[in-house]
């Protein structure tokens, strides 16, 4: 009797055994598909820390985390309706990433064609998805009341007058020393969208700017297209509008950016304190130039 019950709690134990190693090659199947590496050749599952950056991009490709992420939104020619479609057009650096997830940032350029015309380039807008960068552009440019580093994610577009307007700015803030893992993100990632839009806007004028851009600041001047690039809300300027005094004002925000070809005048919204007889007022101005 003591040899059959041995047996029986023998044949018991090999069953549940068996239960178990299915189960586990079950498991190791789910782990190998969730992180992307074929079946049988998955990572230890026990005390392994995966690192990852985000979710993973839809094409399966790899990006630093604070890496640019660049689509062209276009009609997309397998449709049936011509429906507008992102195309990814990132070209990475083979070995170069080693974290699967998302990107800092996404690019878009946006492309219009039709019957009379090729494709081509009609503008340009930028995601910031990183939430250390949004931070980051925050703080920097608290001053700028149109900024637009709000929300998830933010979205800023051409000709990106936050940016250009506090070009050298944003420049040195790149070049910092990083004090964290966020704050190295952020700063990274701040630098790789500074350089591309010295390389490609997505606006041929603004282009044309960051060209000369070097020359005119060598020989201290500026042309009239391009006058909104070096008044960033909170300039001080002076001017007389009144009795030909001279006056001080702040730069509040500019009317528009690149002028009509006929445009004669050039304005920026500022303001001023007045006193009113009783107390100092905050007063709005339009200065002309």
């Amino acid at each position: 009797m003591a040899n059959q019950g041995g047996s029986i709690a023998n044949e018991t134990l090999a069953k549940q055994l068996e239960a178990l190693t299915a189960r586990l090659a079950i498991l190791e199947g789910r782990c190998a598909e969730l992180s992307g590496h074929p079946r049988g050749n998955s990572p230890s599952i026990v005390g392994e820390k995966k690192e990852t950056s985000g979710l993973a991009t839809p094409q399966g490709k790899t990006y630093e985390p604070w890496q640019v992420k660049v689509v062209t939104n276009k009609r997309d020619p397998d449709s049936e309706g011509g429906t507008r479609k992102d195309f990814e057009e990132t070209k990475l650096d083979s070995g170069k990433s080693s974290r699967q997830g998302a990107a800092a940032i996404l690019r878009r350029f946006f492309n219009e064609d039709s019957a009379s015309t090729k494709e081509q380039v009609t503008g340009s807008e930028i995601e910031i998805l990183d939430e250390h960068l949004r931070d980051l552009l925050r703080r920097l440019l608290a001053h700028h009341p149109t900024h637009d580093f709000y929300g998830d994610p933010a979205k800023i577009e051409s000709p990106y007058e936050s940016l250009v307007m506090n070009w050298d700015l944003l420049i040195a803030e790149s070049e910092k020393k990083q004090e964290n893992n966020g704050d190295e993100i952020a700063r990274k990632a701040l630098g790789q969208i500074l350089k591309l839009l010295q390389e490609n806007t997505g606006d041929s004028k603004l282009d044309d700017y960051f060209k000369d851009r070097d020359s005119l600041i060598t020989s201290k001047s500026i042309t009239f297209n391009t006058l909104w690039t070096i008044f960033p809300p909170g300039t001080i300027v002076y001017g007389r509008p009144y009795l030909k005094c001279h006056e001080v004002f702040i730069v509040e925000d500019i009317y528009t950016t690149w002028p009509e070809p006929d445009d004669r005048d050039w304005e920026l919204a500022c303001w001023t304190y007045d006193w009113d007889g009783r107390a100092f007022r905050r007063r709005p101005i339009t200065c002309e130039g």
